[in-house]
C-alpha cells in the first residue's frame, strides 16, 4: 500500500472538515463506535464471570496486558499527531501531544474484537468491522495518521489472538 503523503492527508482532512455534515458524521460515528465497543466489553466480561466460564481470565488479561504494552510503546516512540505536524484543528477537542503511534483506541477495538472471536465468530467479525470504522474516523478527524491506526489494528489482532492459547 502506498504511503499517504502529508499533502494528501491534509487534502483529505480539509475535504472532510469543509463539509459540516460530513465532519459531524465522522465525529458522531467515532464516538458511537467507541462507546459501543467499550460498553460491550465489560458486559461480555460480566457475562463470562456470571456463567463461571474460566475464559473470563484471558478475556480480561490479554487485552489488559496488550493495552499496557501499547501504552508503553507509544510513550517511548512519541510520534507526533497530524494536528501537531500539519497545524490543523482536529474535528473534536484533542490536546494530547505526541503518543500517536500506534492508535490506542483502534488497538483496543481490535484486541476486543480478536478475543471476542473466541466467544462467537459473528460477534468478532462485527466488532472487527466496527474497529475498521473507528480507524477511519480517527484518521478523518485529524487525530491519527493511517500508519497509526493500521499498526493499532494489527497489534490488536495479533495480541488478541493469544486468547486462543487458553
Amino acid at each position: 500500500m502506498k504511503n499517504l503523503s502529508k499533502e494528501r492527508y491534509l487534502h483529505l482532512f480539509e475535504t472532510v472538515s469543509a463539509k459540516k455534515n460530513l465532519a459531524l458524521s465522522v465525529v458522531w460515528l467515532g464516538r458511537v463506535v467507541t462507546g459501543a465497543v467499550y460498553l460491550y466489553y465489560p458486559l461480555a466480561l460480566l457475562w463470562l464471570i456470571l456463567r463461571k466460564d474460566t475464559l473470563w481470565v484471558p478475556f480480561l488479561a490479554v487485552p489488559a496486558v496488550g493495552f499496557a504494552a501499547v501504552s508503553l510503546l507509544r510513550k517511548a516512540l512519541n510520534f507526533k499527531r497530524p494536528y501537531e505536524e500539519l497545524s490543523i484543528t482536529p474535528l473534536y477537542k484533542k490536546e494530547t501531544r505526541g503518543k500517536s503511534f500506534p492508535s490506542r483506541h483502534v488497538f483496543s477495538a481490535f484486541v476486543i474484537a480478536a478475543v471476542s472471536f473466541r466467544l462467537n465468530f459473528i460477534l468478532g467479525a462485527v466488532l472487527t468491522l466496527l474497529g475498521a470504522l473507528l480507524a477511519a474516523c480517527r484518521v478523518l478527524s485529524g487525530v491519527h495518521y493511517p500508519k497509526d491506526v493500521l499498526c493499532g489494528a494489527a497489534l490488536g489482532l495479533l495480541i488478541g489472538s493469544a486468547v486462543w492459547l487458553f
